[in-house]
């Protein structure tokens, strides 16, 4: 039995000094000597940190990345005291541990803890676990309509949620394993985790650009005519086509940029509906401030559609 603290000490942590030592010799130009003194490990340890930069490759999410860099900078500054610098990293821990990479890692060696909630309902609340514990609530909308199924794409659907102001996919929660259907129901074998979504958290990130206030989404199917049950639920809609799409690999980008110029004219909006293209499935993306509202309002639209 290894808590999540013993991987963090022995992988994470090691593969984070690396990359702080990489940024204080390539932006602040210290010595391994001096990298040493401030990080209050040895110099040989340094050495072989910056050795290893590949080998750690693996552990540099944006947030890792995003961390080091910062930690880099107050310390070539000398911004902190030890014991403020002490509190820093462990900020940085808890936020890994609670769905982020750090959670990660310890499912993948504990493949029976894949159902896990243990760090996002069982520590002191903070804002990641707010909104990871909003995107259960919205799973449990989901998992308990009997209509919400109805709506999931071929390729599965997808509740995400970030933080304020959020600037790359580590920032963005999501289920790693999506939502499909077990049983004419909603169903998902992971609970949600930073940076697990990529697409979904990258139109995201796109939307808050004009909605700032749109801090989550859920993808459902778009079906003929469907744009009558969003006006019935107040839902003002957005139709997008992609451009320039002359391969499968091309399409996730093709989607971003028409969705970049549609907000451009118009930024009051809660649903974007993607026509989709040849072979591509026709979805709607569906825009709240919480997980919690996203996935009522697909329970609504879904149950309106079905007559129910």
């Amino acid at each position: 039995m290894r808590p999540p603290c013993e991987i963090m000490v022995n992988q994470l942590l090691p593969a984070l000094r690396a990359l702080i030592s990489y940024h204080l010799v390539e932006d602040y130009g210290f010595t391994q000597i001096q990298i040493a003194k401030v990080l209050g490990i040895t110099q040989a340890s340094v050495s072989r940190g910056l050795k290893q930069l590949g080998k750690f490759e693996s552990y540099f999410s944006p947030g890792v990345k995003k961390a080091a860099k910062e930690f880099a900078e107050t310390l070539a500054q000398e911004r902190q005291s030890l014991d403020e610098n002490i509190k820093q990293l462990c900020v940085f821990c808890q936020n890994q541990k609670i769905g982020g990479l750090l959670c990660r890692l310890h499912r993948s060696e504990n493949p029976e803890l894949e159902t896990c909630e243990l760090c996002i309902r069982g520590v002191t609340a903070n804002l990641r676990t707010n909104i990871l514990e909003n995107l259960l609530h919205g799973m449990d909308i989901l998992r308990e309509s009997t209509t919400f199924y109805q709506v999931i794409p071929q390729v599965q659907s997808q509740l995400v949620m970030s933080l304020p102001e959020a600037a790359n996919l580590d920032e963005v929660a999501g289920f790693p394993s999506r939502i499909g259907i077990r049983n004419s129901q909603a169903h998902t074998f992971t609970g949600p985790e930073f940076g697990a979504s990529k697409h979904l958290a990258a139109i995201l990130l796109q939307v808050q650009q004009a909605n700032p206030e749109k801090q989550a989404a859920i993808v459902i199917k778009y079906l003929e005519g469907m744009e009558k049950e969003f006006t019935q639920h107040n839902l003002r809609y957005l139709t997008v086509t992609r451009e320039g799409v002359t391969t499968s690999a091309n399409t996730d980008k093709a989607i971003l940029v028409a969705i970049n110029k549609a907000i451009a004219n118009e930024k009051l909006f809660d649903v974007i509906i993607d026509k989709g293209f040849f072979g591509i499935e026709p979805v709607a993306y569906i825009f709240a401030k919480t997980a919690e509202l996203s996935a009522t309002m697909a329970d609504a639209v879904s149950r309106t559609r079905f007559g129910l």
